[in-house]
């Protein structure tokens, strides 16, 4: 059954809708600004010029932290096993 909004619904609508996507923006905009720094050259980061989009993509940050990563799977596994 459709029913037929008045337009105090519609108006709360609307204001619901903007409320809650400037929630998702405030959410999401400092983690993808920290995205952006991480794949983003050093001196693009240095120089102030990365914002919403790397700048002078790289993926240097990441070797080290993908080796931790992996080393871990492991003592992970077994930690779940164990319990």
């Amino acid at each position: 059954m459709i029913e037929n909004k008045g337009i105090g619904s519609k108006i709360f609508d609307v204001i619901n809708v903007v409320i809650l996507v400037l929630i998702t923006l405030i959410c999401i905009l400092p983690v993808w600004y920290v995205l952006c720094v991480s794949l983003s050259s050093r001196e693009a980061v240095n120089a102030g010029q990365v914002a919403l989009w790397p700048v002078g993509f790289n993926l240097l940050s990441y070797p080290r932290s993908w080796g931790r990563v992996i080393s871990l799977v492991p003592f992970s596994y077994l930690s779940s096993e164990l319990c």
